[in-house]
């Protein structure tokens, strides 16, 4: 799990701690969802855990593929990109509604947020460091739209990938 942390989930898809991790794999353990098989390692270090999961595992993760999407505040913590990464396993339709609801989202927070009032006004600070607060908080802003700008060029282009999918198979 570690190793595909590390390489496969390395970039664009957020992720947990290992001990966070470790703990919902007992409970998915203790809720029959997913079972593992003890590889003994030769030298040092503990023996491997090989997880995989049961038949309800498999179908608890089906259902969590297709249902509805958790519309999160901040955009790289949503679910989206793991979802896009398992789409394969689900009907494409499904996967397209998740990303046209994300897409959404995005655009009404951009729209509600993107052009707000972002001056700093404070009388614990000098008329100086307001301007350089101003100055650091505007590049932050630019920096920050920049982010949600390629999630939702992402988005876009996912969607017309699965667009494309479904009218080639009608």
């Amino acid at each position: 799990i570690k190793k595909h942390l590390d390489t496969e989930a390395r970039f664009g898809m957020a992720t947990r701690p290992l001990s966070q991790i470790y703990n919902t794999l007992k409970r998915m353990v203790a809720d029959g969802l997913v079972e593992f098989e003890i590889q003994p390692r030769e030298g040092a270090g503990p023996d491997l855990k090989v997880y995989s999961l049961t038949s309800d595992g498999h179908d608890e993760f089906l259902a969590y593929l297709a249902g509805p999407i958790e519309l999160k505040f901040r955009y790289f913590e949503s679910d989206v990109p793991w979802r896009i990464a398992y789409s394969y396993l689900i009907p494409p339709e499904i996967i397209l509604s998740q990303l046209r609801t994300e897409l959404q989202h995005r655009k009404d927070h951009i729209k509600n947020f993107r052009n707000r009032d972002r001056s700093i006004q404070s009388a614990l600070l000098t008329e100086e460091q307001i301007v350089e607060a101003n100055e650091i908080y505007e590049k932050l802003h630019i920096y920050g739209t920049k982010g949600i700008d390629m999630y939702v060029g992402m988005l876009e282009e996912w969607i017309g990938y699965f667009e494309e999918k479904i009218n080639m198979k009608n």
